[in-house]
């Protein structure tokens, strides 16, 4: 037929799930974060990811609003 393609629908998830258990092993066994160090991304790689300054932008508007003040 002609098609081409790769699915990988839970490829990212499943490598996921084993560099967790392998940095939660090390952490657990050292007690420390140094060897996972290159494991993990940076603080801010993950205010990025999770959108924090929406998350806060957010949070303030409904603040506002419990307060009764006009969140616009």
């Amino acid at each position: 037929m002609g098609y081409k393609f790769t699915l990988c629908a839970n490829a990212a998830l499943r490598a996921a799930i084993k560099r967790v258990g392998q940095a939660l092993a090390a952490l657990k066994q050292d007690g420390a974060q140094a060897r996972v160090q290159t494991m993990i991304c940076t603080w801010e790689e993950r205010q990025t990811i999770v959108e924090s300054e929406s998350l806060m932008d957010l949070e303030n508007r409904y603040d506002q609003i419990a307060a009764g003040e006009d969140a616009k």
